[in-house]
């Protein structure tokens, strides 16, 4: 049985219009998912620069709560 490949985009479009929150909303995550992932060690590597360049501890602490930790926390971020 063969099945023109345009019936199966079709299918899959009709699909997705259905699920259109759903998907718009797993596809933003998947891009920050994968931009978090880009920038996670360029943030290690300048908290492990600072550390070696003999940083106080303090300062690296508030430097790494700004970076570091999501907007999304911002109450317990005020305590750094």
């Amino acid at each position: 049985m063969h099945i023109p490949l345009h019936d199966y985009w079709s299918l899959l479009a009709r699909y997705l219009r259905a699920q259109r929150g759903k998907t718009t909303l797993l596809t933003v995550l998947l891009f920050v998912s994968i931009g978090l992932q880009l920038v996670n060690p360029q943030i290690v590597r300048r908290f492990i620069d600072a550390a070696q360049a003999g940083s106080a501890p303090n300062t690296l602490l508030v430097w790494w709560c700004h970076t570091a930790v999501p907007p999304c926390a911002a109450p317990i971020r005020s305590s750094c």
